[in-house]
């Protein structure tokens, strides 16, 4: 057994894109995996648009899926706010087992060699530990998830054995930036112009609710199980509870995944769900696709992502929060930014390129988990939300990077802060505004949609 150009350790949607991205750049690649398929992990399983267009570049799209064209938030108080993607973009549910059986499928078939059912133990001496022997090659890859054996030689430097891994928890399942001196003149102008403003804007978002790379208190965690029934509505729905949120994806014409994201413990599936009246009517009586899985805790700080040799995509670099539902398209891309910087020998720039393509949907990130926290300013923003669809659409662009931040619409803007301000509670004896809720109005006797145009579906 010869040595490859590449190993990658990890087979699952980040590893095998990375794989496959390599695999088309000419790169004799090899993955290793531990568990052997099928495998399967608890997330929210919708893909954002640039995550499908590049996952169409790989040549990647599974057989069961079901296209989606937006994001729809729900209140605790039934009001419905709607986003659509914009004209030609659209999103892509799929259970997570159908996308790593068409990304392994698509991996064998352009000659990637993968090794199911063996570990990587540890890497010393510039070669990987294995069950199945030594291996090593010119360039190493850890896309194995938050617990990434190779994560602590890329941060520390310090070269990693079997016996330092042990009692370690295990896992249960933008393009390349390239020199501005290449570009013409006006181009590069307009490059470090765009450049500045995306980094300062991320930088504003940051500064202005005061994040930093703490690990938020209590711990989050997820929960995922699927349901046999056709989807009521063409978009992700998000459920928002004070204290955990449900996101619902149509994985497929007959089957939805229901993701819940919390911080209580313990907690159970039908515990969580009971926060959410609506979508616990619409569940119930209906046959379960699949068990309970879950998943946690999901901080995991952003690290450094390349030490000599040595490169880390996806979970492995760092994981925040599974609140943006960007998961995998970050990975997608990040996996394509590392095979476009090995065509030049060099992964210095990846990591600068991965930087950049993450900056700014770790802010948002970090700014719902600010927000998260506080859950009356929380509702009130959403309300506000639902009476500006404008801005909502265009918070949902710029975190699927499909717009920019400094170009929100001045007048949903205006809208929202209006809301905000009128949404402050009354003082005593002056009634409350219109459509608001009494102490005894239920949730559901107060529906509201607002949205930027015309729903296919009605819930």
């Amino acid at each position: 057994m010869g040595s490859p150009d590449v190993i990658v350790v990890g087979a699952g949607p980040a590893g095998l894109a990375t794989a496959i991205a390599l695999r088309l750049g000419g790169r004799d690649v090899r993955v290793l995996e531990k568990r052997k398929p099928p495998l399967d992990k608890a997330c929210g399983e919708g893909i954002m648009p640039l995550g499908v267009a590049r996952l169409k570049s790989l040549g990647v799209m599974p057989e069961e899926s079901f296209s989606l064209e937006g994001i729809r938030y729900v209140t605790a108080l039934g009001e419905r706010v709607t986003a659509r993607f914009p004209s030609g973009h659209l999103g892509l549910g799929v259970r997570r087992l159908a996308l790593h059986a068409a990304l392994a499928a698509r991996a064998i078939e352009i000659g990637v060699e993968i090794q199911w059912g063996t570990e990587v133990k540890g890497f010393t001496g510039g070669a990987l530990a294995t069950s199945a022997g030594q291996q090593r090659a010119a360039w190493y890859v850890g896309a194995d998830g938050l617990h990434s054996t190779l994560k602590d030689y890329v941060v520390g430097g310090a070269e990693v054995s079997g016996s330092d891994r042990k009692g370690r928890a295990q896992e249960g399942g933008s393009r390349q930036t390239f020199p501005l001196q290449t570009l013409p003149p006006k181009e590069t102008a307009r490059r470090r112009i765009a450049d500045s403003l995306r980094q300062t804007a991320a930088q504003g978002l940051t500064a202005c609710v005061r994040l930093t790379n703490a690990k938020p208190r209590p711990e989050r965690y997820g929960l995922r199980q699927h349901f046999l029934t056709a989807p009521w509505s063409p978009y992700i729905e998000v459920y928002w509870h004070e204290s955990c949120e449900a996101y619902v994806t149509p994985v497929s014409p007959g089957c939805i995944g229901v993701a819940l994201l919390f911080s209580e413990r313990p907690a159970s599936f039908a515990g969580l769900l009971s926060h959410f009246p609506e979508l616990e009517r619409r569940l119930r009586g209906l046959a379960p696709a699949s068990e309970v899985r879950g998943s946690g805790p999901l901080w995991q700080p952003r690290t450094r992502r390349v030490r000599h040799n040595v490169a880390l995509v996806g979970d492995a670099a760092g994981y925040l929060d599974a609140i943006t539902g960007e998961g995998l398209s970050l990975a997608f891309e990040e996996a394509h930014l590392l095979a476009e910087a090995l065509q030049q020998d060099a992964w210095s720039g990846y990591a600068l390129a991965s930087q950049r393509l993450r900056r700014q949907p770790e802010a948002i990130i970090r700014a719902l988990l600010v927000l998260q926290a506080r859950p009356r300013l929380t509702a009130r923003l959403l309300e506000s939300l639902c009476a500006s669809p404008s801005l909502f659409t265009h918070l949902v662009e710029m975190n699927c990077g499909l717009a920019e931040p400094w170009c929100v619409p001045l007048r949903g803007l205006l809208q929202a802060g209006v809301h905000l301000v009128r949404s402050a509670s009354p003082p005593r004896g002056v009634a409350a505004p219109d459509g608001a809720c009494s102490k005894g109005d239920s949730a559901s006797s107060v529906p509201r949609e607002r949205a930027s145009g015309a729903d296919a579906f009605e819930p």
